[in-house]
């Protein structure tokens, strides 16, 4: 590390932000193999916008909640911490490009 020596060890675990580890500024020896360099060139990051809206009634009826309960269930998400139902509720998001439209101009 820079101004603070060499650190040796048998095995580390090392949680650097993304962006750190695509700009190769932490040198690893050995190297970090191909595979896991590749893997680390595929991933992405950038602006992402969540919306979730909630209702006082399941006004879009049963089969589409059913939709919505199976993609929650498959991500390991309760509906509320407390194990109660929260109120009926529908969410959206945006990733890349498309999380820019009807941003202010200093986000464009």
């Amino acid at each position: 590390t820079e101004g603070h020596g060499t650190f040796e060890c048998d095995m580390v675990l090392v949680t650097l932000p993304l962006g750190v580890l695509k700009a190769r500024v932490v040198e690893f020896e050995p190297a970090l193999p191909s595979w896991k360099v590749r893997a680390i060139d595929k991933l992405g990051f950038g602006l992402l916008n969540k919306v979730v809206l909630a209702f006082e009634t399941n006004f879009w009826g049963p089969a589409v909640q059913d939709a919505i309960d199976k993609v929650v269930e498959k991500a390991g998400q309760r509906a509320s911490e407390d194990g109660q139902d929260a109120a009926p509720a529908m969410a959206a998001a945006r990733a890349g490009a498309a999380a820019n439209i009807g941003c202010a101009p200093a986000f464009e």
